[in-house]
């Protein structure tokens, strides 16, 4: 709990300018995770804590509400776009209703991820409560999509 402690003082004392590329950073790690995903498909498994846990450090860390709500949202970005640009994906001939269902699957998958930064970025604890709870609550939606 002290390293909690501690990363949150390192996070309130960081310049907007860090915070920036703090946040790039975060970003470029996901994206090449994104590229792992699609060489390595084990991996995986990472898929279903390594974005509501990014998110949730991110926005404790950093105690920057909106940075860490674009965070969780453009961190997850990148995986449909790699579904999307698939070799799979491309030649099949989809229904439009597939395509609205992919659509609103992943735009809570998306959504998500950005409110658990926005609430862990938050000092009071029940903010931080609702955030661990939307943690856990992700691996969960992000199975039930899986057909």
């Amino acid at each position: 709990m002290k390293i909690l402690a501690e990363m949150r003082e390192m996070g309130a004392l960081l310049s907007p300018e860090k915070k920036n590329v703090f946040l790039v950073l975060y970003l470029l790690g996901f994206a090449l995770f994104s590229v792992v995903l699609r060489i390595y498909p084990p991996s995986s498994i990472l898929v279903l804590f390594l974005y509501p846990v990014g998110a949730l450090l991110f926005g404790y860390a950093t105690n920057d509400s909106i940075r860490a709500f674009f965070a969780g949202i453009l961190s997850y970005a990148f995986l449909p776009l790699m579904i999307l640009l698939s070799p799979g994906f491309e030649g099949a001939a989809l229904s439009p209703s597939y395509l609205l269902w992919f659509a609103a699957y992943h735009l809570i998958l998306l959504f998500i991820p950005g409110l658990i930064g926005y609430l862990a970025s938050k000092k009071e604890r029940i903010p931080l409560v609702l955030a661990l709870a939307l943690s856990a609550l992700w691996p969960v939606l992000i199975l039930s999509g899986i057909s």
